[in-house]
């Protein structure tokens, strides 16, 4: 009697050990479908203006030609560095896609920005 409660047990022990690991996999499957328009939203994700921005003003675009901090607002001001110059460069290093010249909306953004930052000042 006591064996076949054992095996009784041990049966019972196995099912419960073994059923996540099998509801596991299932999720796992459900997670990788593949989705095209998910999958390029996810491949497309750009800097904000606000990011680009902040590289600029941090230096980070100087070798480009772009100074720096207090510098890129007077470069800004007196119209020697424009939005489209700085996000021309952000996508020469690949930072944003090319697409986003054209983007009059992306580009007004990075000018308030440019803006922002020299009132806030």
């Amino acid at each position: 009697m006591k064996r076949f409660i054992l095996t009784g047990l041990s049966v019972v022990l196995m099912s419960i050990t073994i059923m996540p690991a099998v509801k596991a996999q299932t999720q796992v499957e459900k997670l990788t479908t593949y989705n095209s328009v998910v999958t390029s939203k996810a491949f497309t994700s750009h800097l904000t203006p606000f990011e680009i921005v902040s590289l600029a003003y941090q230096g980070n675009f100087r070798s480009q030609g772009i100074p720096g901090y207090a510098n890129l607002l007077s470069a800004h001001q007196s119209g020697k560095i424009t939005a489209e110059k700085i996000v021309q460069i952000a996508v020469n290093a690949n930072l944003i896609p090319q697409s986003i010249l054209t983007d009059k909306g992306y580009l007004n953004s990075v000018e308030e920005q440019l803006r922002d930052l020299s009132t806030s000042l």
